[in-house]
């Protein structure tokens, strides 16, 4: 006997139709028309609504559109906008059809489902029939590749940043519906220039769990290395690396990073027996770390004859701002500098506010993004944000 799973089809129904929504979205040529999501039905516009269906499983007969259509007729008595249907059936390619009265007929039978009469007349028939349209299409991976393939062309990027921008419009889309109830439902809706623009603000806010399902834990740290690292390493810049801790951060994972870092940004040249800087220290904030380890961190860092800077220039001082950022002569040969409190960081960043700074911030949780530093109008410095699963990725797969 062979176990039927429900969830899984009814999820890869919910995934077909938040696909077709980005296709229809995206494919629109006014940015600024409004799509709504699961309020009259699963999509509509100011034009038309529609009902989406996947049935991978079923064959087609005149039958299985029935309950679909007699809805559809249903809200067509108070609301005249075009009806689709929208559907795949195991045996049918693409096709589009608006039946004629006797296949219509054929269709909606004696107009009862289950318990349910719907009440037909001749006239919302003929009206119906006008106005109605089923659209038959392909498998869910068919439609998966062709939203791909109009995202790549619409943002010109190739397909491993599509699904990037794919897995972030979903989510968006997504959230329409999950974030407004059904006392809210009018707020489901959603515009191309909405998806333009979410692009355009998060396109160097990466998050882990939203996408990688599609290229995997490796592929996403190599595709953050390609986008956000290569072109800087060893350029003369400074950097601020904002890392999130919790408990598992022990001082070895620590200091293995901290160690890939430093080998990964900070560069001396000889030229004629002269020491050139070509890559400045890079700065660490340890975000919530303990501060015995990072204590015990820096110990077994100058151990190692490393040269390192916090801002504290001798037991019991204050924090010296200029003593931290400070580069040229002996400057010059620290290797890394720590920023040990989050209340400096904004500090930190004003200083070395310019073009030539990029802070790059690493955190665990999508929900909450911390030690968040955005960027304002007066702001020179790059900002990027990169969802990882945990510390010994960073080691493993990026630096």
């Amino acid at each position: 006997m062979v176990v039927l799973d429900g969830g899984y089809y009814a999820i890869k129904g919910f995934n077909f139709q938040y696909d077709y929504t980005l296709l229809k979205l995206l494919e629109n040529e006014d940015e600024e028309q409004i799509m709504e999501i699961e309020i009259t039905e699963d999509l509509g516009d100011s034009s038309s609504y529609i009902q989406v269906k996947y049935k991978e499983r079923t064959n087609y007969t005149p039958s299985s559109l029935k309950k679909p259509v007699l809805q559809l007729m249903e809200l067509y008595k108070r609301d005249k906008r075009s009806p689709i249907l929208y559907a795949h059936f195991n045996d049918k390619g693409e096709e589009e059809w608006q039946p004629n009265k006797t296949e219509l007929d054929v269709i909606i039978g004696n107009c009862n489902v289950k318990a349910k009469e719907y009440i037909i007349d001749e006239t919302l028939k003929e009206d119906f029939l006008a106005n109605f349209k089923i659209i038959f299409t392909n498998k869910y991976q068919d439609q998966f590749e062709k939203l791909i393939d109009v995202i790549i062309k619409k943002f010109k990027c190739d397909e491993d940043i599509a699904l990037i921008y794919y897995a972030q419009m979903y989510k968006y889309v997504e959230r329409k519906v999950i974030d407004n109830p059904p006392e809210n439902k009018e707020n489901r809706v959603c515009t191309k220039k909405e998806l333009y623009s979410l692009i355009q603000i998060r396109n160097k806010q990466m998050f882990y769990f939203s996408y990688s399902d599609f290229l995997g834990k490796k592929k996403y740290y190599q595709l953050i290395n390609k986008l956000h690292f290569r072109e800087f390493n060893r350029e003369n810049r400074e950097r601020i690396f904002i890392i999130e801790c919790n408990k598992d951060s022990t001082v070895q994972i620590l200091f293995d990073l901290t160690n890939k870092i430093r080998d990964k940004f900070y560069s001396m040249k000889t030229i004629k027996k002269n020491k050139i800087l070509i890559s400045p220290a890079p700065y660490i904030l340890f975000y919530n770390s303990d501060l015995e380890i990072l204590k015990e961190l820096k110990k077994q860092l100058v151990n190692s004859n490393f040269l390192l800077k916090d801002g504290f220039n001798f037991e019991n001082a204050d924090f010296n701002l200029q003593s931290l950022v400070e580069r040229g002569g002996l400057n010059d040969f620290v290797q890394i500098k720590f920023i040990n409190n989050i209340n400096h960081l904004a500090e930190v960043i004003t200083i070395l506010n310019s073009p030539n700074l990029s802070v790059f911030n690493f955190y665990v949780n999508s929900d909450e993004v911390p030690a968040s530093i955005e960027n304002t109008n007066g702001d020179f410095f790059n900002y990027s944000k990169f969802q990882m699963d945990e510390l010994t990725d960073l080691i493993e797969h990026l630096f």
